[in-house]
């Protein structure tokens, strides 16, 4: 029918569209195709033409249409963008888990429609923003079957041909934090659409997917480098070179106490954190180190219900003097720390919070606003999220709610920026990584598991890939 499509590559036909469709009251909508449009606008990409296919609900005569905007003037770009005109109500669906969903738009049939092709895929999916488990294989039905997406391993799909001269990357272009990607359940279908979990759909609201074609050599780095500049360019907030000039830590030789590091919850004998940490400075003067910043782990702060933040305050008994002291004393920046907040935390009767059982999250602007404001005296510089993925595993509303984790990531870093605070991601799924391109003051994610020896921390080159592509500097960890 004409709302099948397809995608050719110098006349050969790449990927065959797959199930289009929507969730509305408690099932999967039978849709109609009502009407027909075209289009035409202006966006950060530049002049495009749209073709947009209504569709109709018929069993609630809702509205919902599939939108294809093309560029006259940069042929190998596409955006397909999914609309609600009137909105999606008992969307949910309890049949499958987080990972599945309630919309598929844009969708691709995985078995390559020109037999004289051969295909392959590179999925940058997984925890620590694609280090654990980015998956490969050819882009076939037998190929797909490491194939994997949803909330952890969903990410930005590379496909490319045998000789890597063109490289296909396709993700979600806005609204990361809501998007899920991945095959169906037979891996026939590669989708994109809203997560499982997400109850309900605002009125007029819409979801945009970017499919970016690189050409004329360069594999895969080079197509995933031009997805990002495209994803950097729709937002204009940042562009690469970026984090480097921003961050203070990327440029100079700083001091990890992550774990695995030596002085990980362990002290000189007999010494608190406060002495071991200015002992540390000495020596490095005495032996010549140029040391300009310390990374300050968990064990600084308060801690309170379920191992959650209770207090992002140093504690008397790691620093009598306070963190202004330390700072003062060694003259060296610092990168601190935070993880989730617990369910007690001391901030709750000041500010609203959405919690889990374990695990809470702000959910205004003005609480990070105060905490970043409270903070400025004692060499803050790089701000540590650790911990999303147990936020993202935990709290429901970032599953549930088209809105929230955008929102939350995006308070966070715009009270960053504000306080001149650069931002890491730790423990990130690619979807919190991916929003960062709306965001100038996140510089950073780690890139790969804690430092221990015998473990494979050092493998950072696929996930450095990914995060390189929009100017997110991949962190290692510590190393000695």
């Amino acid at each position: 029918g004409f709302s099948s499509y397809y995608i050719s590559v110098n006349g050969k036909m790449w990927l065959e569209s797959g199930m289009t469709g929507f969730r509305n009251e408690g099932k999967w909508a039978t849709l109609k195709l009502s009407k027909t449009m075209n289009q035409t606008g202006v966006d950060p990409f530049g002049a495009y033409n749209a073709v947009v296919l209504v569709y109709e609900d018929t069993n609630t005569n809702a509205q919902w249409a599939t939108h294809f905007k093309y560029y006259p003037s940069n042929p190998d770009l596409i955006v397909f963008e999914q609309t609600y005109p009137d909105g999606a109500n008992n969307t949910q669906d309890t049949s499958v888990n987080s990972n599945g969903l309630i919309s598929s738009f844009p969708s691709f049939k995985i078995d390559t429609v020109d037999s004289s092709l051969s295909l392959g895929y590179a999925h940058f999916g997984g925890f620590m923003a694609s280090a654990e488990n980015p998956q490969f294989g050819e882009f076939t039905s037998a190929g797909a079957s490491k194939m994997e997406g949803g909330i952890r391993e969903g990410g930005p799909m590379a496909i490319f041909d045998s000789d890597l001269n063109n490289t296909i990357v396709i993700s979600a272009l806005t609204d990361h934090m809501s998007i899920n990607d991945g095959p169906d359940s037979t891996k026939k279908e590669y989708r994109l659409g809203l997560i499982a979990n997400i109850s309900s759909v605002p009125v007029k609201e819409g979801y945009s997917f970017i499919l970016s074609l690189t050409r004329a050599g360069g594999g895969i780095n080079k197509g995933m480098q031009q997805w990002g500049e495209r994803e950097l360019q729709y937002y204009g907030t940042r562009e690469r070179g970026n984090s480097h000039d921003r961050d203070f830590t990327l440029q100079y030789l700083g001091y990890s106490t992550d774990n695995g590091a030596y002085y990980y919850y362990y002290t000189e004998p007999k010494k608190n954190y406060q002495d071991t940490m200015i002992d540390v400075k000495k020596y490095h003067d005495s032996v010549g180190l140029p040391t300009k910043w310390v990374l300050l782990d968990s064990w600084w702060y308060y801690k309170g219900a379920g191992g959650g933040v209770k207090n992002w305050t140093a504690r008397p008994d790691i620093f009598p003097n306070g963190s202004r002291y330390v700072y003062e004393q060694t003259g060296w920046k610092i990168q601190a720390h935070n993880r989730y907040w617990s369910t007690d935390n001391d901030y709750k009767s000041m500010y609203p919070f959405t919690c889990s059982s374990q695990d809470c999250l702000p959910t205004e602007y003005q609480f990070w606003e105060y905490l970043f404001g409270i903070n400025q005296d004692w060499g803050l510089t790089v701000y540590e999220q650790d911990w999303l993925s147990t936020s993202e595993d935990s709290v429901p509303q970032l599953q549930n709610d088209t809105n929230f984790g955008r929102a939350w990531l995006m308070q966070m870093g715009q009270a960053a920026y504000q306080y001149d605070v650069s931002i890491q991601y730790c423990m990130s799924y690619p979807r919190h990584v991916m929003t960062s391109v709306e965001l100038a003051s996140v510089t950073q994610a780690r890139a790969s598991d804690d430092y221990h020896p015998g473990n494979d921390q050092w493998r950072v080159g696929i996930s450095s890939i990914f995060t390189s592509a929009i100017d997110i500097a991949p962190s290692k960890d510590s190393m000695w």
